[in-house]
């Protein structure tokens, strides 16, 4: 009977701590600090009392209850999927033939453009950017009509695993932090300005000069 009649008495003690504002908490005229150390402006509201300790504690575990991890905002899924779809088109149209290292390195060269000064800050900026002389695309896949063909099926589900795992995290560690690479069959004049890292496949690739 005393432990239930203690236990009561503290859930009252706690109950009346948390229904009313401690005594020396008052809004100031002219937006002086309070006792309590917060300020008012002068069209501010005084702060209305902390809720009682079973509603609060209620709300907690609500809340609780009604959090996942594995939900998303509709936006931030639309761009996945579009991020998904846009470095699917890079692996395809640009290494479809190549082994899936090729296809992997290809991968790995537009994640690693997302972000850096001279590029678009996301996947499908990437892709789709302009090169700065000219205007021409970065990507030739984007800007020759190729996209406007018929996709090998076989080639395109491949393409598509790749780009989900390299969006997932997964990396190729021979390119490390490649930003560019062109064909074996030529020579471009602005592979001098950089680093070549490896070949892979009929690509060689490149990183800038630390």
């Amino acid at each position: 009977m005393k432990a239930r009649a203690g236990f009561g008495l503290l859930l009252m003690l706690l109950g009346a701590s948390c229904s009313t504002l401690p005594h020396d908490v008052h809004a100031a005229s002219d937006g002086a600090p309070l006792s309590s150390g917060v300020t008012i402006a002068l069209d501010d509201p005084v702060p209305a009392a902390p809720p009682r300790l079973a509603y609060r504690l209620t709300s907690f575990f609500n809340e609780m209850l009604s959090w996942s991890p594995l939900r998303r905002h509709p936006r931030l899924a639309d761009a996945d999927d579009a991020s998904l779809n846009c470095l699917t088109a890079a692996v395809y149209y640009e290494a479809r033939s190549e082994p899936e290292d090729g296809q992997r390195a290809v991968a790995q060269v537009v994640l690693n453009r997302v972000g850096r000064p001279s590029f678009a800050r996301s996947v499908c900026g990437v892709v789709h950017q302009r090169s700065a002389a000219g205007g021409g695309c970065q990507f030739d896949f984007v800007c020759d009509g190729a996209q406007g063909r018929r996709r090998e099926s076989g080639a395109w589900a491949t393409a598509l695993r790749i780009a989900r795992r390299a969006l997932g995290g997964e990396t190729y560690d021979p390119i490390g932090s490649a930003t560019f690479y062109h064909t074996t069959a030529v020579a471009p004049d602005w592979s001098r300005h950089f680093v070549r890292v490896a070949t892979i496949g009929a690509h060689i690739f490149y990183r800038t000069r630390a």
